[in-house]
């Protein structure tokens, strides 16, 4: 496999006009990704974004921004990737397909060639996550046709177990290497929970419903994610360590659900009360931003405050981010300077490039 796939996009950003409900944030599309889905899923401190892009035929490419440019990355031999989440030393981590039509969970090398991860015993696999300590977490297929979460360390995947239930799903890891996610208990429900090598699975309970979910974790170990409430609302959620605080009776009578939390303890997720919006609470103060302006969905944020998602236009789902009012955009935005239609342009060459090269073997 060539260095990081062989073609360069140059990235773009279009502005939405883009403030909040106070004026406290501005939100981009990413240009330069082709004009049909394109999902941003990751962003490290350095600002590099990850995401996958979709051609004209549906196949899926994995890329990652660079100084001013959109690297399509390889794939593991099946023409398709999703990547995930990036960390602040550049390592990317997803899921791609292989030659046996497989998906696979995959790291990529400093060569630029994707390293498969395997699997724990099923056809398939997922990375999600990867702290900066390299440790990967994501899920996988098992022999007995199960699915389970798995961390990824020193060469070894390890089978995270579940709560009882026949899955679990990670979503984040922090520096220590605590890992949160999903996981069904015996009973059928589906319950956040939290992992660390000393204690396990510990499941993290609800907001007085059936099911729950952590999606993010701190360095100083704050959770959060979205859990049923017993009047059958959903209502994001944050967990210090001792108990579970319900952002939701905060935010509103909607339903909602928090996405990301960065080092600073900011969080950013999605309010739904008959429109789609984006709130974001930190230091005590919820923004529920225009629902124009903010994200279709949110799903990973740096200690800058610069957020990645996806926000719906023009009948496609194209990535995005958003920024506080008055931050400096990423250099990769600033520094490019091309017109877009010359960027799609090499897009859909690279494309076909790429197809015609897996149809030769």
């Amino acid at each position: 496999m060539k260095m990081r796939q062989l073609v360069l996009l140059s990235c773009v950003v279009v502005a939405h006009a883009a403030l909040g409900a106070t004026g406290l944030w501005r939100s981009y599309t990413m240009a330069g990704t082709g004009d049909n889905d394109s999902f941003a899923n990751g962003v490290n401190n350095a600002g590099q974004i990850v995401g996958v892009v979709q051609s004209d035929q549906g196949a899926q490419s994995s890329f990652v921004t660079d100084h001013g440019r959109l690297l399509l990355l390889d794939d593991l031999g099946g023409g398709g990737g999703n990547a995930n989440a990036i960390n602040d030393f550049g390592t990317v981590v997803g899921t791609a397909a292989t030659r046996e039509g497989r998906w696979h969970a995959f790291t990529l090398q400093k060569d630029g060639s994707l390293a498969d991860l395997g699997t724990l015993g099923g056809p398939g696999s997922s990375a999600r996550a990867v702290n900066n300590r390299g440790q990967v977490i994501g899920y996988s297929d098992t022999s007995d046709g199960k699915w389970s979460g798995f961390l990824y360390e020193n060469g070894k995947m390890i089978n995270l177990g579940t709560l009882g239930g026949r899955f679990s799903a990670p979503m984040a890891i922090n520096m220590s290497g605590t890992i949160v996610g999903l996981s069904e208990r015996g009973d059928g429900n589906k319950h956040a929970f939290l992992y660390s090598k000393e204690k396990g699975m510990v499941d993290l309970g609800t907001l007085g419903g059936r099911h729950s979910v952590a999606t993010g974790i701190n360095d100083a170990g704050l959770v959060v994610g979205t859990s049923e409430t017993a009047d059958h609302h959903w209502h994001a959620f944050t967990y210090d360590g001792k108990r579970m605080t319900d952002l939701g009776q905060a935010i509103g009578d909607g339903n909602s659900y928090a996405s990301t939390v960065n080092n600073l303890g900011t969080v950013v997720g999605i309010y739904i009360d008959g429109l789609r919006r984006t709130f974001v609470y930190d230091d005590g103060t919820i923004t529920v931003l225009d629902a124009e302006h903010g994200l279709y969905r949110p799903m990973a944020m740096n200690d800058h405050g610069l957020v990645v998602g996806q926000r719906y236009a023009l009948s496609h789902m194209r990535a995005s981010f958003m920024v506080p009012n008055g931050s400096v955009l990423p250099d990769w935005s600033a520094r490019t300077k091309v017109i877009v239609l010359a960027a799609l342009l090499l897009f859909l060459v690279a494309v076909e490039v790429r197809r015609q090269r897996n149809l030769l073997g």
